[in-house]
């Protein structure tokens, strides 16, 4: 079985850090920029896990987890936020109550998100941060 990634936003780094993770899985990274084609394509691709940055193109990645969430087809699907460093606990509580499964910051290393997407494709059980070394400014 193929799993299906879709990656939102465009962050460059994150990229990186899902392809080093996911290398030697069959594994096919959908990558949208934007809130608009990251919601298209999540409808015609149904991805196994959403990866989302903060920042996209026509939204952000709050927002288009709360598209998600109203919509039938998507809803269920695994949202996970991969950002540049640990958010302000205000920030995180609301990605969290949003529906995030996980945050992670692209700072960590390939193994530590491959053994998160593991587990969430598995089990659907995750820890909710993994941002503790980080520090918010």
């Amino acid at each position: 079985m193929t799993l299906r990634i879709l990656l939102a936003g465009q962050n460059q780094k994150n990229t990186d850090l899902v392809r080093q993770a996911l290398k030697q899985l069959d594994v096919d990274i959908i990558r949208a920029p934007g809130m608009s084609l990251s919601l298209f394509l999540a409808k015609k691709n149904q991805p196994h896990l959403i990866i989302a940055d903060l920042e996209l193109l026509d939204g952000d990645g709050l927002l288009l987890m709360a598209e998600m969430s109203r919509d039938p087809q998507l809803k269920s699907m695994p949202f996970i936020f991969l950002l540049p460093k640990k958010p302000a606990s205000t920030l995180e509580k609301s990605l969290l109550a949003g529906g995030a499964r996980n945050i992670l910051c692209n700072t960590s290393e390939p193994k530590e998100l491959l053994n998160i997407i593991g587990k969430l494709i598995e089990t659907d059980q995750l820890p909710l941060s993994r941002c503790e070394n980080e520090t918010t400014e």
